[in-house]
């Protein structure tokens, strides 16, 4: 490609000192719950299917543990426990079996083709399998005969090769059900027939025996009965739209659906054997339903994102259940010193203030979309997604909407520059000089398109799309230029900017640009880059599937740093003044002590800061004089205004473009009366404010 300039890339394992250099990374606390696809009981131990592997509850669930050794990067969809032996099924790589309590997994797929797992039964000693179809092949179903060491498939030939969404057994009939319908087999599988009388056109996701008979669920369609051993069927009643699940406990049946649409209602229970419903869901998030399980004692919910939810009254109230369930995707993550502020895609705004020792869920009092974006201008903290925006103050505790003038667009992210805040929209970019509370359209010449993300200094804007190219503004968002040269052709996924080195990852690799994207130099790190994060020289990159890299020299070298990172697609990323924060793909939030992954050669001099920072000032209170000291640990341009409580604006201290390096000022309070007042810098895209008093 013209312009492209290829240089050579190292790339840094240090496998043999990894640890005597970086400690691993160690996941937080949280956020807690996560999808949860499946349960299983042995003895007094409960076990959860989630998209990070099993977890296990030794306390009727108010405690999770990790129970998936060898298999926690993995989604687990379906459980089931014969002769002592725990066998998972999962989407995409087969049966992985444990023989101690989940502590240690090996894999099962020997004579096994379809690797996406829906189900398991038994019969007399002999454990059948149904999977799923892929874009390779289609499913079916097996059977072992030796707990799983071998498998054999036995419908190979025959009409039952099909997309089977989950097996039941009845005595000695097996019967599969899925997008086509109901088969039947009364050999153990040698041979098939169809039994959609009934049933005609239905996807079947549950098949189960109850009261003598075989209930079967229709997608969406409702239940349904057989009393003759399921050759024919018959309706019996909807428990709710969009069931998929039912499970009978004593007497009781309860249903849960996963359509969240319409009058949706999570969970429902029938005390007549399915002739009649009613709803159940006091308590429950109004989310998709996957799963529902018994201890004999509790019953479990397994739900879209908000974890598990646990009910000690047959259904009556629910209670979350998540204690140390952790596989959480984090799409989203800001940290505002205390607070790490993460959004994950189920709709939830978790927070922090111990560096991910402990969380807490906001309850904002409204519902809220996934928030996909933060920006801080101090001192509020603004987030982002759909068509709202929302706002909070330094405390982080009260969440208000503030979206007045935005039209009702859709808002693609939020961005801080110059001390103000810019929204990107979908049809225009907005701006905001009031910490929210108006916005107005810059009538950008911005194409209208998902903007993915951008990248601010202290003078210039670049935004990327994945369709219509990068583009740089210079005047604050109105007017644009494409900039990406012949990058434009492929999908930009990141950017960043550190000092005039501009950064971006395509679907074509990562290049660097040292002259506003006029000339590109690849500098890829042979992974997927989904986001960047600058500190000082220290240019963080995530990856889809490959952990983070490492560069300090414009990526000439990078370096993984992910040992111990299990999950390695990683969503967001942010940084404190101790810690680097990764948001994983079902993981949570995973953290690493940012003194032991940037060594010391990374910066020129000790003098040199690591990240911006505004001290308090000493003395405080004070009279006449006070000292304030900041830290810039790049070449930016620099404000520092004192204001009063009205925030009118009293002294001007700093305003020069600084090098990196620790600086002081001195602020003499002769003129101004007693009072509060308060102090703000403004770096480039660091902006923070703190308090002061002045007392005669």
């Amino acid at each position: 490609m013209r312009h492209l300039i290829q240089i050579g890339v190292v790339l840094t394992s240090l496998l043999l000192v990894v640890d005597a250099v970086y400690p691993q990374w160690v996941q937080t606390n949280g956020p807690e719950g996560g999808n949860v696809y499946c349960f299983a009981f042995m003895d007094s131990n409960i076990f959860a299917g989630t998209d990070v592997g099993v977890f296990r509850s030794t306390n009727h669930g108010r405690n999770w543990l990790k129970a998936n050794h060898c298999i926690e990067d993995l989604s687990v969809g379906c459980l089931y426990i014969f002769n002592s032996i725990i066998f998972a099924g999962t989407q995409g790589y087969g049966i992985y079996t444990s023989t101690d309590m989940g502590n240690t997994w090996t894999t099962s797929n020997n004579g096994m083709t379809s690797s996406y797992i829906t189900g398991f039964t038994v019969i007399d000693t002999n454990l059948f399998v149904s999977t799923n179809c892929n874009e390779a092949r289609s499913g079916g179903v097996y059977r072992t005969t030796n707990y799983g060491l071998n498998w054999e498939e036995i419908n190979a030939d025959t009409s039952s090769n099909y997309c089977t969404l989950c097996i039941a057994a009845y005595g000695n009939i097996l019967l599969t059900g899925g997008g086509e319908g109901i088969n039947r087999s009364t050999d153990q599988g040698k041979t098939w027939t169809w039994v959609n009388n009934g049933v005609e056109g239905l996807s079947i996701r549950t098949i189960i025996e109850v009261n003598s008979k075989l209930y079967a669920v229709g997608w969406g369609r409702g239940i349904f009965f057989s009393n003759d051993s399921g050759q024919n069927w018959n309706f019996l009643s909807s428990s709710g739209f969009g069931t998929n699940t039912i499970i009978l406990i004593d007497t009781l049946l309860f249903g849960a659906s996963n359509i969240t649409e319409y009058n949706f209602q999570p969970v429902s229970r029938s005390t007549d054997y399915g002739v009649t419903w009613e709803y159940m869901n006091d308590g429950l998030p109004r989310k998709a339903v996957y799963a529902l399980g018994s201890d004999g004692t509790n019953i479990f919910a397994g739900t879209d994102g908000w974890g598990i939810y646990c009910s000690t009254n047959f259904g009556e109230t629910w209670d979350s259940s998540n204690g140390g369930l952790i596989s959480s995707f984090v799409v989203s993550m800001i940290y505002s010193k205390p607070h790490l502020i993460v959004g994950t895609n189920d709709e939830r705004l978790f927070h922090s203030t111990d560096d991910g020792e402990n969380w807490y869920l906001y309850d904002m009092g409204f519902s809220y979309p996934t928030i996909y974006s933060f920006a801080v201008v101090n001192p509020y903290i603004f987030a982002s997604g759909a068509t709202r925006i929302y706002r909070t103050d330094s405390i982080a505790y009260n969440w208000t909407e503030a979206i007045n003038g935005l039209d009702n667009n859709w808002i693609c992210n939020l961005s801080a520059f110059q001390g103000n805040l810019l929204a990107f929209t979908d049809n225009d970019v907005y701006r905001s000089t009031n910490f929210g509370m108006n916005w107005d359209s810059l009538d950008a010449d911005l194409p209208e398109v998902y903007i993915v993300r951008t990248a601010i200094n202290s003078t210039d804007i670049f935004a990327t799309t994945c369709t219509k190219g990068t583009y740089r503004s210079t005047n604050g968002g109105k007017n644009w230029t494409l900039i990406g040269g012949e990058l434009n052709d492929f999908c930009a996924n990141a950017i960043a900017i550190s000092d005039t080195n501009l950064f971006l990852s395509t679907s074509y690799g990562t290049f660097i640009s040292s002259n506003y994207g006029e000339t590109w130099t690849d500098v890829s790190i042979q992974q997927d880059v989904s986001r960047f994060l600058v500190h000082g020289k220290n240019i963080f990159a995530g990856t889809n599937g490959a952990g983070i890299f490492l560069t300090s020299d414009n990526g000439i070298n990078w370096v993984d740093i992910s040992e111990g990172l299990y999950n390695k697609s990683i969503y967001s990323l942010s940084i404190s003044d101790k810690f680097l924060f990764a948001g994983t793909r079902s993981g949570s939030v995973w953290r690493r002590p940012l003194s032991e992954i940037i060594d010391n050669t990374n910066t020129s001099s000790s003098d040199i800061p690591l990240i911006f920072k505004l001290q308090q000032n000493y003395p405080n209170p004070f009279n006449p004089s006070t000292q304030i000291s900041f830290s810039v640990p790049k070449a930016t341009d620099v404000t520092l205004k004192i204001y009063n409580v009205l925030g009118r604006e009293v002294a001007l201290l700093v305003n020069e473009r600084k090098q990196a390096g620790e600086y002081k000022v001195t602020w003499n309070a002769e003129g101004v009366p007693s009072g509060v007042y308060f102090y703000r810098i403004v770096a480039g895209d660091f902006v923070e404010t703190k308090k002061m008093v002045v007392v005669k």
